[in-house]
């Protein structure tokens, strides 16, 4: 490169933390700053290793993406739909992580709502496993309990699975597996 010679260099203070900072002359117009601002504004809590975030950093990520993104594909049943998350959780992201460490958390778990219809906040939240959250959805028709009277039910009554089905209000499918056990049984 034959221009890197003539290239002019400059002296800047740096807006944020008046250190002296050499930049070329073109790259110091647009950013007078030392690096010192960039690195203030990642907080990782003492939650990185290796210069990967915790997990816990992507719950809360998304957490943040279904409540308050109008362009997040699942905003509709969440922040749509008034869900929010607490004033703690989301001025101090070391009290959600502080949370979920004293509340259960392991790798794999996500978390969950009591409440289908409450917020995301310390009472309202836990730590489940992937089928245990899917349960717990607004569109879900079975529980345990359900799940547990249409097995009495089916081998009582000598219908068929249709009409079990149709009586409960659920897919053929849905019964089937249920009375064979492979769906909504308590482990």
């Amino acid at each position: 490169m034959p221009n890197k010679e003539r290239r002019s260099a400059g002296l800047f203070l740096c807006p944020h933390c008046g250190e002296e900072v050499e930049r070329l002359l073109a790259h110091g117009r647009k950013n007078k700053s030392c690096g010192c601002a960039r690195s203030k504004n990642v907080t990782t809590h003492g939650l990185t290793r290796g210069g990967k975030k915790h997990p816990l950093f992507q719950i809360l990520r998304n957490m943040k993406a279904r409540c308050q993104n109008k362009n997040y594909i699942s905003y509709h049943r969440y922040g749509g739909r008034g869900i929010s998350i607490c004033k703690e959780w989301l001025d101090d992201p070391q009290e959600f992580f502080t949370w979920g460490f004293a509340n259960g958390w392991k790798r794999g778990l996500e978390i969950d709502r009591i409440d289908n219809d409450g917020g995301y906040s310390p009472e309202n939240c836990r730590f489940t496993t992937r089928q245990q959250n899917c349960n717990n959805r607004s569109t879900t028709k079975l529980s345990y309990e359900l799940a547990d009277t249409i097995r009495k039910t089916y081998r009582k009554s000598g219908k068929s699975q249709e009409e079990t089905a149709k009586d409960f209000g659920v897919s053929r499918s849905t019964i089937r597996r249920v009375i064979k056990n492979q769906i909504w049984r308590k482990k």
